[in-house]
């Protein structure tokens, strides 16, 4: 009989690629999507490697975690403030 690693979930065995899979969330970062291992970071009440947490304007790192939400994404503090401002002038617009 073919032995494999596995581990228990609910229960049941599992190999360790379905393990995995059912049981570690994804990136929230759309271009990344992998699987979370070790070191997590949460915010924006979703999961993240350290290095995929950017602002969801320019992109940049969001080093440290420090970041503003809007619209439930992650913003640093000059984009957040772009994106604020662009929100309320579109709000203004369907008002005219």
């Amino acid at each position: 009989m073919l032995q494999e690693d596995y581990q228990i979930h609910s229960d049941l065995p599992y190999c360790i690629k379905c393990f995995i899979a059912i049981t570690r969330p994804k990136c929230a970062n759309t271009q990344c999507g992998q699987r979370m291992f070790g070191a997590m970071f949460f915010a924006v009440n979703k999961y993240w490697h350290a290095q995929c947490f950017q602002c969801a304007w320019c992109g940049k790192p969001l080093v440290g975690g420090k970041h503003y939400v809007v619209d439930n994404l992650p913003y640093d503090l000059e984009c957040h403030w772009i994106k604020r401002l662009a929100i309320q002038k579109e709000q203004q617009e369907q008002e005219d």
